[in-house]
């Protein structure tokens, strides 16, 4: 390898995998420029975070109580949380929605 910085080749376990970073002068990889990057790859949208925790809450609650109370916990607390909004906030809810969607 030339210079101070650039790509390993190799990784661990013989994956192929190349290291991106500085490489120190123990031949250690510094990844604090890579960081940045590798934080902006895992962010996810306010659904998808909605539908995780929907996926979680079921898997724990359907073998406590049940499929069917499961289901209705899932989908009745959303169901619930709308209704319970006055009407200004639901339009809001749904002008925004419907922004999203591209309407």
């Amino acid at each position: 390898m030339s210079g101070a910085t650039g790509e390993r080749s190799g990784g661990h376990g013989g994956q192929g995998e190349g290291v991106r970073g500085n490489v120190t002068t123990h031949g250690c990889v510094d990844r604090t420029e890579a960081a940045p990057a590798a934080k902006e790859a895992w962010t996810m949208s306010n659904g998808a975070k909605v539908a995780v925790a929907g996926v979680v809450a079921a898997a724990v609650l359907w073998p406590l109580i049940g499929f069917w109370w499961a289901l209705l916990v899932v989908i009745g607390v959303p169901v619930a949380g709308y209704l319970l909004l006055d009407p200004s906030q639901r339009s809001r809810l749904r002008r925004i929605n419907r922004k999203q969607i591209g309407r």
